[in-house]
């Protein structure tokens, strides 16, 4: 949460979304599900290889070329992913009830339960500890959550940090293959195009919008057109 350099992304990226989206019922957004990062490569150029991800690393290179390397402060994400705190409980509320059977089972022998008494001491405060570390996660997950405004009942911490462990993943691919595999690409101009349907009182309304970008950044964008009724898409 605390990654200025993330959140400077993040912006580009919904920056970007609004131009692709102008005159749609989503051109204005405050923001987007986190999933969406995932599918940025999806919208392609003009231009063989290029994608939304590509002109989001050109953007956020000309802002500040620190930004391309913002999942340098992310790295904790590739072993966060792999948390899940759903087995984490189920781990948890399995070691505590096999706990209490041992205790249970050792009271039959008087001599073996004072030899483990120790131990069992020992083993219940560690759990009531793991315990608790395990609520303050729940609290810290659901904060995560709400930071990037997504669902605390359909979203799952190690899902968030899936979601960020591939998109540094791609987005540092992107970097890659825009500074170094097509860097003729730089000099060029290029577009994408966001096609929308609007339904309306007077039926649906296909809105076409474009984003063009240079070697100077964004060049321009605009609605190309509204074309009501059936849309052929050539």
């Amino acid at each position: 949460m605390s990654c200025e350099e993330l959140h400077s992304i993040l912006h580009l990226v919904l920056q970007a979304g609004n131009i692709m989206n102008a005159g749609g019922y989503a051109g204005n957004a405050v923001g987007f599900k986190l999933s969406s990062l995932l599918k940025l490569a999806d919208t392609r150029a003009n231009k063989p290889g290029m994608n939304l991800l590509h002109f989001v690393a050109q953007e956020a290179q000309k802002q500040d070329a620190i930004l391309l390397h913002f999942s340098e402060k992310l790295q904790h994400v590739q072993e966060t992913s792999r948390l899940s705190l759903d087995v984490t409980e189920m781990e948890l509320h399995s070691l505590f009830a096999r706990t209490k059977s041992l205790q249970e089972n050792i009271q039959r022998d008087q001599e073996l339960a004072q030899q483990m008494e120790d131990f069992l001491q020992f083993a219940v405060e560690k759990l009531s500890e793991l315990e608790l570390w395990n609520r303050e996660l729940q609290g810290e997950a659901h904060t995560l959550i709400d930071f990037f405004c997504e669902d605390k009942e359909t979203m799952k911490l190690d899902e968030c940090f899936q979601i960020f462990r591939d998109f540094c993943t791609r987005f540092n691919k992107a970097v890659k293959v825009w500074l170094w595999a097509l860097p003729c690409f730089q000099s060029l101009r290029y577009s994408f195009f966001c096609l929308q349907t609007q339904s309306s009182a007077h039926g649906r309304t296909m809105v076409i919008s474009s984003l063009v970008s240079g070697p100077s950044g964004l060049v321009s964008w605009q609605v190309l057109g509204r074309d009501e009724g059936e849309v052929a898409l050539l």
